[in-house]
């Protein structure tokens, strides 16, 4: 009884002191700059509760691969959390990539469950170091726990350190991604079945270069998992 009422007197302490310190440093969503009190994400529960309710893009599907699974459209509030992320290193948004990933994941009944390893789109080497991290391996991490598929994150490199594609139209992004990837064992993707994993896809060019690498090194097929995909 004794030991009943300690631990509610500590969660309620704990409690106290949470709000006083939001009141004296008080947390915003990173979205709408609103005030918020929890601790678990980084956005307000208005923002939370509209990107789990969005319903994600359609399946599609282009040259070099089969099937683009996305968990949701690249606006709104999820463009500010794939920015946050990818430019401002932003980790504490982690939670939020992993919940939508698992609220996607989880109503694709098995779909994504048959593929024998996940490649994450590599970075080149300069932008590798000024971010210090690769948001794609972190993304792959992420799927890798919910679906137990294995990660091979070393056999495909980038080969050169091609322009940001981000002004670029259709055609100026296609160029842009020729000859990206070079498979430095070819013969581990031999008659695999393999989902590469990237944050956003636009025109699909750089995925496309990919999928292209994997199917000359032998890959039975290739489809893509991204975090967002952007309208067209």
């Amino acid at each position: 009884m004794r030991k009943n009422i300690f631990f509610r007197g500590y969660a309620l302490f704990g409690k106290v002191t949470a709000a006083f310190l939001n009141m004296l440093f008080p947390e915003y969503c990173l979205h709408c700059s609103e005030n918020f009190t929890t601790v678990e994400f980084p956005l307000c529960d208005k923002c939370m509760e509209k990107i789990l309710k969005e319903a994600p893009p359609f399946i599609s599907a282009s040259r070099f691969i089969d099937s683009v699974f996305s968990c949701r459209v690249y606006q709104d509030v999820i463009r500010t959390c794939v920015r946050e992320f990818k430019y401002k290193n932003s980790v504490k948004l982690l939670p939020v990539f992993e919940i939508i990933i698992k609220d996607y994941l989880s109503k694709k009944n098995g779909r994504l469950i048959h593929f024998d390893m996940l490649v994450p789109i590599p970075l080149s080497k300069f932008k590798y170091n000024q971010r210090r991290y690769n948001q794609s391996e972190i993304i792959a991490g992420i799927v890798n726990r919910i679906l137990k598929i294995p990660v091979l994150k070393d056999n495909l490199v980038r080969v050169k350190d091609n322009p940001s594609q981000i002004t670029m139209d259709v055609s100026g992004r296609k160029k842009n991604a020729e000859n990206l990837f070079k498979a430095r064992q070819p013969d581990i993707f031999k008659g695999k079945v393999i989902l590469v994993i990237d944050d956003v896809i636009t025109t699909g060019a750089t995925l496309n270069s990919c999928a292209r690498e994997l199917l000359k090194s032998g890959a039975k097929s290739v489809s893509a998992f991204t975090f967002a995909k952007t309208l067209q």
